[in-house]
């Protein structure tokens, strides 16, 4: 599996990614607004194993891709696509290593992802959620023609050492893509 943008190749991740992923699984500053880590190396390692082998699955229902350079080949974070048990919609979530925050790799990544869910999958939604501190992310889903449907309040337990917080969901319908 391999998207080729202007500047980024999104493809499967590999063992190999081991090390790149583990630069930002287990540093706080990047996964501050997530629901996981600080992760440690072996938590890393069980992620990437479990993703490919979920990326492997047939029918494929989870897409687990490492953002690239296009010029380099360095690995600057990761994007997924999770799709529900219909398989007509599917959830979107990425991170990115802060070397590469403010550029609009994940944006572009994004929209990539995008294209392949509601062209090749023919997926009919694609949602995404986040704590509602994390602008950089919203700023993202909007970016993607996303529109916010709900602000859910002190709902979602992000970390634990900063208690329950509101959480954003977005999401854009196959029509309402097509129309952009």
């Amino acid at each position: 599996m391999n998207m080729i943008t202007e500047r980024l190749i999104i493809r499967d991740m590999h063992l190999s990614d081991l090390e790149n992923i583990h630069r930002y699984a287990s540093d706080f500053l990047h996964v501050k607004y997530m629901t996981w880590g600080p992760n440690t190396y072996e938590e890393t390692k069980r992620f990437l194993v479990e993703a490919i082998e979920k990326n492997n699955m047939k029918p494929r229902k989870n897409y687990d891709l490492a953002i690239t350079d296009k010029k380099s080949g360095t690995m600057m974070g990761g994007i997924g696509i999770y799709l529900n048990d219909d398989m007509d919609q599917a959830m979107m979530g990425w991170i990115i290593h802060k070397d590469y925050w403010n550029q609009g790799f994940v944006t572009e990544a994004a929209k990539a992802l995008m294209d392949f869910a509601f062209n090749v999958l023919d997926l009919r939604r694609i949602y995404a959620t986040c704590d509602a501190e994390n602008i950089a992310s919203w700023r993202v889903m909007e970016k993607l023609g996303m529109r916010k449907e709900a602000h859910f309040v002190l709902s979602r337990m992000f970390r634990k050492e900063m208690g329950y917080r509101d959480e954003l969901h977005y999401a854009i319908l196959k029509s309402e893509y097509i129309q952009r």
